[in-house]
């Protein structure tokens, strides 16, 4: 995704918005299934960042279902091979998770580690 340039996209997380303010899901249900199916990483930072971005989406009681919040934020800075091996970091972005969505030079600013796509110097 980042390769091809379609790493972030606003309209994911305006989708991601619609679909919880007209479902209103059970957050803290939705958490405990990420856990079983091992997706609890990506749900959370995907609501994370959609909450933070529109600022309408999950009520106080429903953040702290989300887990640790400096743990998605650091999240943000981490490129991970999501379908080889998904929990294998595979490089880092220099700024922070918004900031980047919003940086069209944000694909000069990658510092891959090594892998087969290059080596971090």
């Amino acid at each position: 995704m980042i390769f091809r340039r379609t790493d972030v996209s606003l309209k994911l997380y305006t989708d991601i918005r619609t679909c919880i303010k007209y479902m209103s899901p059970d957050i803290r249900k939705a958490m405990q299934y990420a856990q079983v199916m091992d997706i609890l990483l990506p749900v959370q930072y995907s609501l994370y960042f959609t909450q933070k971005l529109f600022g309408d989406v999950l009520s106080f009681d429903n953040i702290k279902y989300l887990g640790d919040i400096n743990a998605i934020e650091k999240e943000g800075h981490i490129i991970r091979d999501r379908w080889i091996a998904p929990h294998q970091e595979i490089g880092k972005f220099e700024c922070d998770y918004l900031t980047r969505m919003f940086d069209y030079q944000r694909f000069a600013k990658i510092d891959l580690l090594s892998t087969e796509f290059g080596t971090r110097s």
